[in-house]
């Protein structure tokens, strides 16, 4: 069972949520409440998902988002693009929203079902750079100021100089910190970021 915190201008929390997730069971799930609603999510990489059946994809266009991320391998599995492609459909029949990554263009994927190919070239599409170090501090300012925390330019700072600067693994700091801080409702000071993170 889960319990998820509401917004600020909400009771406390929300009821507890039960969930069954389809396989694979998820490691890491969030939940939010919010305008008396609850959102339940997970993230799961394709390169992950494709060792199970394409049937994982079933019932997935009643979620409003779909963020589908490592297509690329699933590139020349011609149930996966097919399962991709009925997916795609779906979605835009029903209104909804198909986010899509990758580690090349679309038209160096090797997808080999044309259709697929064709639905993948619809919309928008835009090249990831990595963050610099000055936007990878402001990103995780940002997500700092999400959770109710401060994070000051010189603690941020102090995590990119003495920790991992994959933004993955910052994030991960980041949460740790965060439930440190609850905890010991510790405010996130370079002296309490070296207790929590590095001894």
């Amino acid at each position: 069972r889960l319990q998820a915190l509401a917004g600020s201008d909400e009771s406390a929390s929300s009821a507890e949520v039960e969930a069954t997730p389809r396989l694979p069971p998820p490691e890491d799930v969030s939940v939010t409440a919010g305008n008396r609603a609850v959102t339940l999510s997970w993230s799961l990489p394709l390169r992950e998902l494709s060792a199970y059946s394409v049937d994982i994809l079933v019932g997935l266009e009643s979620v409003d988002i779909i963020c589908i991320d490592d297509i690329d391998t699933i590139a020349g599995k011609l149930d996966w693009e097919r399962a991709l492609f009925d997916l795609y459909n779906r979605l835009m029949e029903n209104n909804k929203c198909i986010i899509v990554s990758a580690n090349k263009s679309v038209t160096e994927l090797g997808i080999t079902l044309p259709d697929l190919r064709s639905r993948l070239s619809w919309g928008e599409t835009e090249q990831l750079k990595p963050l610099s170090d000055q936007e990878k501090l402001l990103a995780l300012q940002y997500r700092a100021q999400q959770r109710g925390l401060t994070l000051t330019d010189e603690a941020a700072g102090f995590l990119l100089n003495n920790l991992s600067r994959n933004m993955k693994d910052l994030l991960v700091n980041l949460e740790q910190l965060d439930q440190a801080s609850i905890k010991e409702q510790r405010k996130l000071t370079i002296p309490f970021i070296k207790q929590v993170l590095l001894s």
